[in-house]
């Protein structure tokens, strides 16, 4: 019962473990002593909150994805965390931030209060949805995965999420999404770089491509016949395909994992690891760990050069728009903590998380906290999204509130990861540093 009657979230103390008695109410009025969390007592309180707008039985299901969160925060945290100096705090800011409430605050003009139902949540054309827990039971569709699996999966797909990550060195992707992710563009330039065996460039590259066009074929019928949208590797029917002159289908996997390897190994920093006295050479790196290769011989998702300047407009004009007021408030702290003042230059810099707390005598989690991406970042990004909208060419990408969710991510991820091409650092760096250089 205590998995769904207690709340994990982050307070100002820190994690904490909060009684919900108004879950256990509901539970006790109809007759549920369940022991354990399970899959089918989600769907059951699933199909009560979509039976009636009532928040009580979702309330119960946020306090069940509170603790599945909370324990894959601490497998990652037992994992990478010595290695990779992981914040457990800072990786719950983006996982649990869900205080409870029966309400729901919606950004209106004036904003409004309302019941926190499935009703509301899939009525909401917002591009994301804060707290965490909202958008995972918004997306969650229980003939594909389970309410666990599902938060796992999301909170491994979380761009921002994924961003503190990387910034960490840890890459939360299988090797065959990674290679799913991958354009041949970076194949090409990582085996260049870091490939061994005895493929050459052009025939590592030939792999690759025709991995990519099996690739999304084999994941519909793996989530088709596993209801999982992860765990899919390839098999032998797959590998003998993929490379039909090598009868040995070991061979190709290890070929396979070999270019994940050095895809990895570019994208994690583990080549580069020393500090960055060289600016130009710490951009260079910065962009080769990009996300996507936006424009690409792949092609470009987004339709072209065109669509990307508008873009990157509607993005400087939405940072011109948010920004200043946010700049101006960390500047006023600049006097009494000049590391702080620091930390923005090297931000602005092009320089990680780990590099700016190295050089001002912090933790990694005191740079976080400071910098704010994450609410900075989604901040921008909605404002960009509502004037993108109004834009025909624009409009496939919010037709649904999937795509607009999807639309918004990419926009928010940019911002601090150049996902969009266009430079060399993200623009949210660009922008700071432009302004700090201003008198």
């Amino acid at each position: 019962m205590k998995a769904y009657t207690q709340l994990r979230s982050l307070g100002l103390s820190g994690l904490r473990l909060k009684p919900m008695p108004e879950a256990a109410a509901y539970l006790l009025d109809h007759g549920i002593e369940a022991e354990q969390p399970s899959p089918g007592l989600d769907l059951d309180l699933w199909e009560q909150s979509l039976a009636q707008p009532d928040p009580l039985p979702l309330l119960c299901l946020r306090c069940r994805l509170s603790d599945s969160l909370y324990q894959w925060l601490l497998a990652q945290v037992r994992r990478h965390g010595q290695l990779h100096q992981l914040e457990p705090i800072t990786i719950a800011a983006y996982l649990l931030d869900d205080d409870g409430s029966l309400q729901f605050c919606c950004l209106t003009d004036p904003p409004t209060r309302q019941p926190f139902t499935l009703d509301l949540l899939a009525s909401l054309e917002l591009p994301l949805l804060n707290p965490f827990s909202a958008e995972v039971l918004r997306s969650w569709n229980p003939c594909r995965s389970s309410l666990s699996n599902w938060a796992r999966e999301r909170a491994q797909s979380h761009p921002p999420l994924k961003a503190y990550f990387r910034d960490c060195g840890v890459l939360l992707i299988s090797d065959w999404a990674l290679l799913g992710d991958s354009s041949s563009k970076r194949v090409a330039d990582v085996w260049e770089r870091f490939g061994y065996g005895t493929l050459s460039t052009p025939q590592a590259v030939s792999l690759h491509r025709r991995y990519r066009e099996l690739y999304p074929a084999a994941k519909t019928a793996h989530r088709q016949s596993t209801g999982r949208i992860s765990g899919w590797e390839p098999d032998t029917a797959f590998l003998v395909e993929l490379s039909p002159e090598h009868p040995e289908a070991d061979e190709t996997r290890q070929q396979l994992k070999a270019i994940a390897k050095a895809i990895r190994k570019l994208l994690d920093g583990t080549w580069q690891r020393s500090d960055v006295d060289d600016l130009q050479l710490e951009l260079d790196r910065r962009q080769a760990v990009g996300q996507f290769d936006a424009v690409s011989e792949d092609g470009d998702p987004l339709g072209g050069k065109q669509l990307l300047a508008q873009i990157h407009d509607a993005l400087r004009r939405a940072m011109d728009q948010h920004l200043p007021s946010e700049l101006e408030l960390e500047q006023k702290r600049f006097s009494k903590a000049p590391e702080k003042k620091l930390a923005w230059q090297l931000y602005g810099e092009g320089l990680s998380q780990r590099e700016i707390a190295i050089r001002c005598d912090h933790q990694q989690a005191w740079v976080s906290k400071l910098l704010d991406e994450k609410r900075r970042s989604a901040a921008v990004a909605t404002l960009a999204v509502a004037e993108l909208a109004r834009l025909p060419a624009f409009r496939d990408c919010i037709a649904s509130p999937q795509a607009a969710i999807r639309f918004h991510e990419v926009l928010r991820n940019h911002l601090v990861e150049v996902e969009l091409g266009g430079g060399d650092v993200s623009p949210m760096r660009l922008w700071i540093h432009q302004k700090l250089q201003t008198p």
